[in-house]
C-alpha cells in the first residue's frame, strides 16, 4: 500500500483537478474522489487528506509552473532548430539563440530541483505539525471531558436549588424547562445519567437545536 505522499504524488492531476473544481473544499473534494479513487480511504483518513492538500496544492502549482515553462522552452528550441538555414550567418545566429534557451532551461532545471526539495522540506515539517495537532487534540478533549462533568454537576445542582418549571417542553427528544432564575435548560437521560444543555434566558429554537446537536456530538451520540 501506497503511503498519503506516495499516492497524492500518483495521483496528483486527478486530485489536483478535482479540489479546484470543487472551489479548493477538502470535504467536497474528498467525497468525488471515493467513487473517482476509492482506494483513497485506504491509504489515509480525512484529517490527513485535508493537513496534506493546503501544502500539496502550493507545491503541485509550483511544479506545474516550472513543467509549462520548460515545455514552452523546449518547444521554442525545437522550432527555432527546424527553422535553421543553411546560410552560417542565420546558423551562427539561431545557434547563439538556442544557447540562450539552453541556459534558460537549466536555470529552470535548478528551479525545479529547487521546489522538489521545498516540498520535501514542507511535507517534513507538516509530520512535525501533525504530531503536534494529536498532542493538543488530546489535550483539549481531556479538557472537555473535565469541563463536562462540571457543568453537569453545575446543572443538577440548579436543578435542584430553583425547583424546575413543571411544565417541559421537548426539542429533538430533550425536556426543556426553565428554571426560577430565569433561564432555560434542556436534560436528557442517556445511560442512567442525566445530561444538561444550558440555553439561555430565551428559549431560541435554533440555539437550542445547535447546542443540542453539540452536546449529542460531545456525547457520540451523532
Amino acid at each position: 500500500m501506497l503511503s498519503p505522499i506516495a499516492f497524492l504524488i500518483e495521483h496528483r492531476k486527478t486530485i489536483v483537478q478535482q479540489y479546484r473544481q470543487h472551489e479548493n473544499k477538502p470535504k467536497k473534494t474528498w467525497a468525488s474522489l471515493q467513487t473517482i479513487l476509492p482506494q483513497l480511504s485506504e491509504c489515509m483518513r480525512f484529517n490527513t487528506f485535508k493537513q496534506y492538500m493546503s501544502v500539496f496544492v502550493v507545491v503541485t502549482n509550483g511544479l506545474d509552473k516550472v513543467i509549462q515553462e520548460r515545455d514552452e522552452i523546449i518547444q521554442s528550441r525545437d522550432s527555432l532548430l527546424n527553422d535553421l538555414k543553411i546560410t552560417t550567418k542565420q546558423r551562427t545566429r539561431l545557434e547563439r539563440q538556442v544557447d540562450a534557451l539552453k541556459i534558460r532551461l537549466d536555470k529552470v532545471i535548478q528551479d525545479r530541483d529547487a521546489v522538489t526539495q521545498s516540498r520535501a522540506n514542507l511535507f517534513k515539517d507538516l509530520k512535525i505539525t501533525n504530531q503536534q495537532k494529536k498532542q493538543l487534540e488530546k489535550q483539549v478533549n481531556e479538557f472537555k471531558t473535565r469541563l463536562d462533568k462540571v457543568t453537569h454537576a453545575a446543572a443538577l445542582d440548579a436543578a435542584v436549588t430553583h425547583r424546575l418549571d413543571k411544565n417541559p417542553k421537548r426539542i429533538d427528544g430533550w425536556n426543556v424547562q426553565k428554571s426560577k432564575d430565569g433561564y432555560y435548560r434542556c436534560y436528557r437521560k442517556i445511560a442512567k445519567r442525566v445530561h444538561s444543555v444550558y440555553i439561555g434566558k430565551d428559549l431560541d429554537l435554533k440555539k437550542a437545536q445547535g447546542r443540542i446537536e453539540e452536546k449529542e456530538k460531545t456525547l457520540g451520540l451523532s
